[in-house]
């Protein structure tokens, strides 16, 4: 097995798009198509670009990356430049 293993779209049911494809349609929905069109034309679910637009389920699953916080950071760097 490759290390980074990419998924191809079109292999699985489920994200069966790009990223490309789904800015087009955010693009198309907000120049005045419906939903359930871009759905049809697009071929993304209708509830995706539903969530999409209503920015729902934006946060990163899993644990929170404390160390990714910058004041987290600086602690650190303070602790351990003394």
């Amino acid at each position: 097995m490759v290390r980074r293993y990419k998924k191809i779209p079109g292999t699985r049911n489920y994200r069966d798009y790009t990223l490309e494809k789904l800015q087009q349609c955010l693009q198309a929905i907000a120049g005045g198509m419906s939903i359930a069109e871009a759905s049809r034309k697009y071929k993304i679910h209708r509830n995706t670009i539903s969530n999409k637009i209503h920015k729902k389920h934006v946060k990163r699953a899993g644990k929170l990356l404390f160390f990714f916080y910058k004041d987290f950071s600086n602690e650190l760097i303070k602790r351990f430049n003394t």
